[in-house]
């Protein structure tokens, strides 16, 4: 299968404003798509949701790298002493991993051969109206399941086999959940963590788009400028003029 999104570039000022008004009011689980749909507005929806969530995570990083530079920083709580601890990764490093392979593939197990895909964000829409962990697990894996023994699944999957199908789908999709080590500052445990390269980018996001708005706001009163006029000044005019009235 191949996919209708195009190649992920670097976010304009318009579309940097756009993603973050999108996140804001978008239900959680699809807040990761809002750069997306911001740098590719004609891309069908369909084929938004419907992208293995590494190739998702991949073109968002290439977002975050192209817009806002290759590093990743974060911060994480030590679950031992509740310290803040930084996280830091390369853009670079990440997009090293190899893309995985859109479509479907063959799993055997227990004995049984499935045809399986990969996870999508329109599996983790519908995991979230699961009422618990494990329920919302069973769900994705559910969804995942295209046959068994080459008919229809019949029935809920064991639990043994969403242990072995989330196994599967982590290695054949390993940018789809990033882990890192981290070590506190503080009292010095270990343990490792989900390094959430999408929710990072949202974040980088929000800060650049506030940036945005506060120009335009103080040109609006000292000039009369509309948004658009005072966008399509670019940033280095733009500045020019805000230190023209003292900002």
């Amino acid at each position: 299968m191949t996919s209708h999104v195009g190649i992920a570039r670097s976010l304009s000022e318009a579309e940097v404003l756009r993603a973050a008004e999108l996140a804001a009011v978008w239900p959680s689980w699809a807040r990761p798509l809002a750069v997306l749909r911001a740098v590719d507005p004609e891309a069908p929806w369909a084929a938004l949701v419907a992208l293995p969530l590494g190739l998702r995570e991949r073109r968002i990083l290439e977002v975050h790298a192209s817009t806002f530079g290759p590093s990743l920083e974060g911060l994480a709580r030590c679950p031992a002493c509740g310290e803040r601890a930084s996280l830091s990764l390369d853009a670079g490093e990440l997009l090293a991993e190899p893309s995985p392979v859109e479509g479907e593939f063959t799993m055997d197990a227990e004995g049984r051969s499935f045809r399986c895909r990969l996870v999508c964000t329109a599996d983790l829409a519908a995991a979230a109206r699961e009422p618990t962990l494990a329920a919302a697990r069973a769900c994705i894996a559910a969804r995942c399941v295209l046959a068994a023994d080459g008919d229809a699944p019949d029935g809920p999957l064991p639990a043994s086999l969403v242990d072995a199908l989330s196994a599967e789908l982590q290695a054949r999709d390993r940018l789809a959940e990033t882990r890192v080590r981290t070590e506190c500052p503080a009292c010095g445990h270990a343990w490792a963590v989900t390094f959430d390269a999408a929710a990072i980018t949202a974040a980088a996001v929000a800060a650049r788009a506030t940036r945005i708005m506060d120009d335009v706001h103080v040109l609006a009163r000292a000039y009369g400028w509309t948004e658009r006029d005072a966008l399509a000044l670019g940033p280095w005019r733009r500045r020019r003029y805000l230190e023209r009235i003292g900002r």
